[in-house]
């Protein structure tokens, strides 16, 4: 018989599984015991990633090769001076806006 995973039990079963009960909750020797086996509940700090890491990463984003690319195609045609500008600042507004996005969401995580 396949084992159920955590997730697909209902909490009577869940709690017998565990070997507690809900409305009492574990007892304070149990919770040392259990605190000594498996360690804190905790998350892990993770590796930081450099600022100039992040800002490099921005430019594996397909849209912004795109760009890259359009620009080297208009430099190689040379007779279209508005993209051979235009291309390099959007190219660079978006990785800046990613890159700004990126830093917020790396100082949120744990």
């Amino acid at each position: 018989m396949e084992q159920k995973q955590w997730y697909q039990m209902d909490s009577s079963e869940l709690s017998e599984r565990l070997g507690f009960v809900p409305e009492q909750g574990l007892a304070a020797s149990e919770a040392s015991e259990r605190l000594t086996r498996f360690g804190r509940n905790e998350l892990s700090e993770g590796k930081r990633i450099s600022p100039l890491a992040l800002l490099l990463n921005q430019f594996k984003d397909f849209m912004v090769l795109v760009l890259v690319g359009a620009t080297l195609i208009s430099a190689c045609s040379a007779s279209i001076w508005t993209h051979l500008r235009l291309s390099p600042s959007l190219s660079l507004m978006g990785c800046l806006v990613l890159y700004r996005s990126s830093g917020r969401s790396a100082r949120c995580a744990p």
